[in-house]
């Protein structure tokens, strides 16, 4: 703790007094609402295109983007393109239902069987995978970041930097030190930190901050309805975990501690979800498919497991047997009982037939049990329907590059790299790529890359300088190479976490 408070001081006046402001108020955005409770005001500030002249949408942008890749390097990141995908499939299809202008996002999954979620400026949001373990139907996910998107969509950010204006933000760089703490899982030792700096100076931070939440309720509801997702989700999500808390002794989970939840509020939105009329939402299977990914994620003892599961498939019901199954089949793969798995997820094919990450989770097995060239032969043709899937691109071009056929993935990647230029693991598959085709400079230029993107902008500036000593005569390349280099360490100077 005492080395991110260090940390954070140096950083704190590096920045100030010309950026220090706006970045005192990025994390007054990520966490104030973790002290005690405030009298709530309903009044809401109006929008006007003035939070513009206090931050710029590409300043929010970059200090997102910087919030990000600190993130990347500190906290542990569940790295599952299947939940990946299934989180930007259910995260756009919000936003196009949403206020957001820029829908461009970028999605980060903490390994964490805590519930939380969080939006930073820029177009950042994240979720623990404890949110999906608790979460119980699609509705409640979606509510939850529903309200994640609205906090982006209003701007809060730049409407919290302008509430601080009035403020003399002396705590600057222990507030920096306690998120730091909390985003890295040390969640503990940042809330103490954050009590013990901010006190009674951000009261009227948190009355700001609690008006932004009922606010981004009220609008997340309305994206709800536009989505064709039940909007009585999010009352009835806030609702269950509250009373989960309330009165079992237990320390509440963070995405209480950072959203507080208080009667009135619960109220409030279910009266506003009860103004809709009452219909049918219908809700797809891959919910409880990745559900079930994330639960055998944090199975522990894999045989008793197993057993039970053999037994629940005798009397479950169709929903049911379906997560129960695929759990079952995910925990056989992690037992290494290849064959098992397949007869089982055989099973579950025959049921959904056209369920696509069941197909897909054939050829995981496949390459799980090292038989790569049955996994290409089931990720071809899926790869020409779906040109430009995430996880059926990423899996299809391991299995290639598994058998060192890198002349066939690099193609791919540099195709699938337009859509995600920000994804880590398509930057490793690069690396892999260019390096059974024998091209040294490439490998270090998507080395450089993957490493940024991670936070390690030093080893990153490293790869380009490697780079660099490798290229003779081709001077507009050196030129590039020597712009990235310049790009990096101006970024890395002045938004440095």
């Amino acid at each position: 703790m005492f080395v991110a408070i260090k940390q954070a001081i140096r950083t704190f006046f590096v920045l100030c007094p010309k950026r220090g402001r706006g970045f005192v108020a990025l994390l007054l955005f990520l966490a104030p609402p973790l002290l005690g409770n405030t009298p709530e005001n309903t009044e809401l500030p109006l929008l006007g295109d003035h939070t513009s002249s206090i931050v710029a949408p590409e300043k929010e942008k970059e200090l997102g983007q910087s919030w990000l890749r600190a993130l990347r390097a500190q906290a542990p990141l569940l790295n599952d393109p299947f939940v990946l995908n299934y989180l930007q499939a259910i995260t756009h299809r919000l936003a196009s239902k949403s206020d957001l202008t820029n829908q461009q996002l970028d999605l980060v999954i903490v390994d964490s069987p805590a519930i939380n979620a969080f939006a930073v400026p820029g177009g950042i949001i994240g979720a623990n995978a404890g949110l999906f373990l608790h979460a119980q139907t699609e509705g409640e996910l979606s509510g939850v970041l529903a309200h994640e998107l609205a906090h982006l969509s209003q701007r809060h950010f730049a409407r919290t930097i302008e509430e601080a204006k009035k403020n003399q933000w002396i705590h600057g760089a222990a507030i920096l030190a306690s998120v730091l703490l909390i985003a890295t899982s040390n969640s503990e030792s940042g809330y103490a930190a954050l009590a013990t700096t901010q006190a009674a100076a951000v009261q009227s931070q948190l009355r700001y901050s609690r008006r932004n939440e009922q606010e981004a309720d009220r609008i997340a509801i309305g994206t709800l309805v536009n989505a064709n997702i039940d909007p009585t989700s999010i009352g009835s999500f806030f609702q269950r975990m509250q009373k989960a808390y309330q009165y079992s002794g237990q320390k509440p989970p963070e995405y209480l501690l950072t959203h507080p939840v208080t009667e009135s509020r619960v109220s409030e939105a279910k009266d506003r979800a009860a103004q809709y009329k009452s219909r049918y939402y219908p809700e797809g299977s891959d919910f409880y498919l990745i559900k079930a990914r994330i639960e055998t994620q944090y199975t522990r003892d894999l045989q008793n497991a197993i057993t039970r599961h053999y037994t629940q498939l005798e009397t479950s019901p169709t929903l049911q047997q379906l997560m129960t199954r695929y759990r079952l089949v995910m925990l056989l793969n992690k037992a290494q009982r290849f064959k098992e798995a397949e007869t089982e997820l055989l099973k579950l094919s025959h049921m959904f037939p056209n369920n696509l990450l069941l197909q897909i989770s054939q050829a995981e097995l496949k390459m799980a049990a090292k038989d790569n060239g049955a996994a290409i032969q089931i990720l071809t043709p899926l790869n020409k329907i779906y040109p430009d899937h995430y996880v059926i691109t990423l899996l299809y071009c391991q299995a290639l590059l598994n058998q060192k056929n890198g002349t066939q993935a690099l193609p791919l990647l540099e195709h699938i790299k337009a859509f995600y230029p920000n994804s880590p693991d398509i930057w490793d598959l690069l690396v892999q790529a260019y390096g059974y085709n024998g091209d040294i400079i490439s490998v270090h230029l998507a080395r450089a890359e993957q490493l940024y993107l991670k936070g390690a902008s030093d080893k990153a500036i490293e790869q380009l300088q490697f780079a660099r000593a490798l290229v003779d005569h081709d001077f507009p390349l050196q030129a590039k190479i020597e712009t990235r280099i310049q790009q990096i360490e101006s970024s890395d100077k002045n938004l440095k976490l």
